[in-house]
């Protein structure tokens, strides 16, 4: 999805504060850049995104979903 909003591997990384890839040994020690700004621009293509989706209205369920395996408030208590 990442790709496809045009947010790099490395920003999604600060953004879910992980320590791999770009920020693993040597270049995490010597990458100390936070990206306010690149995460910011990230999260709000994700905002919009997210907002551009379309609304499912309550009580229907979707295309390949199992009714039967839906959580609800009642058999959560049971567990």
């Amino acid at each position: 999805m990442a790709d496809r909003l045009g947010i790099l591997p490395h920003i999604v990384e600060a953004i879910l504060n992980h320590v791999s890839g770009h920020r693993a040994g040597v270049a995490g020690v010597c990458n100390r850049a936070r990206y306010a700004a690149e995460m910011r621009e990230a999260l709000e293509r994700w905002a919009e995104h997210v907002a551009a989706l379309p609304v499912r209205k309550p009580g229907r369920a979707g295309a390949g979903s199992r009714p039967e395996a839906k959580i609800t408030h009642s058999n959560v208590a049971k567990r």
